[in-house]
């Protein structure tokens, strides 16, 4: 997405603006708009592992068409981690797949607000997690797109006028 947002075929975008690689290429807004949080869910008992590379030589639940920070095709699907990833397409789907123990697997890697919705409709009681990562959010406008700046302005002076409301 990246890569689309610096060649100007995506315009406008709400991410991470520390992305060093696409900085001259983008114009970032200043107001967070959203937190991002990354978590590994696993069944009461199950130990937890510390952190991401605690997932070495497990089986792994994801959701298809997530990267994950990137985690995903640096580290998950890496084969000297020997991690073992089994794919779903929907939230509530991996929910009921971890509860099930489906394949074996004792971990889910997911985001917090999806996976907060989710477990609404799968009670999984005492079911643990692990941060791994919170990630502050903020509008972006690929350089490529004209009047940049004034786009990013109008956008955050929209969010925060919305904000201000109690409408977001």
């Amino acid at each position: 997405l990246y890569t689309q947002l610096s060649k100007g075929i995506t315009e406008v975008f709400i991410g991470a603006n520390d992305v060093p690689m696409y900085k001259d290429q983008m114009v970032f807004g200043k107001t967070k708009v959203a937190r991002v949080s990354l978590m590994i869910y696993g069944l009461p008992g199950t130990e937890m592992p510390k952190g991401i590379a605690g997932l070495v030589g497990k089986k792994v639940l994801i959701i298809s068409g997530f990267d994950y920070g990137g985690y995903k095709s640096r580290f998950l699907d890496d084969p000297k981690n020997k991690i073992q990833l089994l794919e779903t397409v929907r939230h509530v789907n991996a929910f009921m797949m971890l509860r099930a123990r489906r394949g074996g697997v004792k971990y889910l890697l997911n985001y917090l607000k999806p996976s907060t919705e989710a477990l609404k409709l799968v009670e999984i009681p005492g079911i643990q997690s692990v941060p791994v990562f919170n990630i502050d959010t903020y509008f972006m406008v690929s350089k490529k797109r004209k009047n940049a700046q004034e786009i990013i302005d109008k956008l955050e002076a929209a969010f925060k006028e919305l904000k201000a409301t109690g409408k977001i």
